[in-house]
């Protein structure tokens, strides 16, 4: 921050290791990303609150390790300190455990683009078929890594253990991708920095969807059909998903 009290952003790119075109394209296309989104935080302001951080939404530093996602233009930066790969068994999803214990991630892609503003309603309905009484807390846009994502918050209880879920989501051209983390209710407000710092390593290299094409959920979206069928744009449109899971 200088004197005057206007904010400033400073890139330096390192020459360690000699210099590549490779090196220089990369620096650039970071520095872009990184600027488009500090514009956004520096004219809009930040949140902290249900962010549990005041800066931009960036991936960190340490977060080295490049995660390509099984659909999509996708990709996940992961700090492999911090987060280890777990067993996944449904095709399309990445599952990683916090090392310390202190929490749960989930990251589901598919092919198929669904908008962004009707997957509040598919989120919730599926968290119903574990928990009738699973309700909302936290929604939200956010500029991450310079593109626009969906954030969820959500309360659900499991083997009478209240969690908490946090998420980002996002429908674009190359489809559909939901970046999920989790912990005990308890666990929460303690460990949001961190829940944060993993979901802020989204990188979504498609484009949204266009606006003609972004239903407005029908009246109906919030209670899910018994057979699994998710209707949204008066009926127009459906998504089918599987109610036991």
């Amino acid at each position: 921050m200088p004197k005057d009290g206007g904010a400033v952003l400073e890139a330096d790119l390192d020459f360690d290791g000699g210099v590549t075109t490779a090196t220089i394209e990369e620096f650039i296309k970071t520095f872009r990303t990184v600027l488009e989104t500090w514009v956004d935080f520096v004219l809009k302001g930040a949140t902290t609150s249900a962010t549990g951080s005041s800066s931009p939404h960036v991936k960190r530093p340490s977060a080295t390790k490049r995660i390509q996602t099984p659909f999509g233009k996708f990709v996940v930066w992961v700090d492999e300190l911090k987060w280890k790969p777990a067993k996944a068994d449904e095709p399309g999803v990445l599952v990683f455990d916090e090392t310390s214990g202190a929490g749960y991630s989930k990251i589901i892609t598919e092919r198929i683009g669904i908008p962004t503003d009707s997957l509040k309603a598919i989120v919730l309905a599926n968290m119903r078929t574990v928990d009738s009484n699973a309700k909302i807390t936290l929604e939200e846009t956010r500029m991450v890594n310079g593109k626009k994502v969906l954030v969820l918050q959500y309360d659900a209880t499991y083997q009478q253990v209240p969690f908490r879920f946090y998420g980002y989501f996002h429908g674009g051209s190359s489809g559909t991708i939901q970046v999920i983390t989790w912990t005990s209710l308890s666990l929460f407000d303690s460990n949001i920095a961190r829940l944060t710092d993993f979901l802020d390593g989204l990188e979504i290299m498609d484009e949204d969807l266009p606006a003609s094409s972004q239903p407005s959920l029908a009246p109906n979206t919030s209670v899910p059909s018994s057979d699994g069928l998710l209707d949204f744009n008066a009926g127009k449109m459906s998504v089918k998903y599987d109610p036991k899971k």
